[in-house]
């Protein structure tokens, strides 16, 4: 069984695969200000998870991000996974 992540453990992980905040950031279709208020509130907008974990290529799940929206055996997230 796989180890749960808290959301900003999450977050962090996905800003240190694209590099920056910026990077991160223009990968997501935001601003690097969005994303630093999410690193503050320590959780991601549900519209935004998805394609976070498109994004990382599923190396930050969809579930890690937000287990109350997308559990762990969610077939979304498999599914993106697979076609990433």
């Amino acid at each position: 069984m796989e180890k749960e992540v808290d959301q900003l453990t999450a977050i962090k992980k996905a800003v240190e695969i694209f590099g920056t905040q910026a990077a991160f950031a223009e990968a997501m279709g935001t601003t690097q200000g969005t994303v630093s208020f999410w690193l503050r509130a320590g959780k991601i907008g549900a519209n935004k998870a998805l394609p976070c974990h498109r994004a990382t290529r599923g190396r930050v799940s969809a579930h890690d991000l937000r287990p109350d929206i997308y559990p762990a055996d969610s077939v979304v997230i498999k599914r993106t996974t697979r076609s990433a």
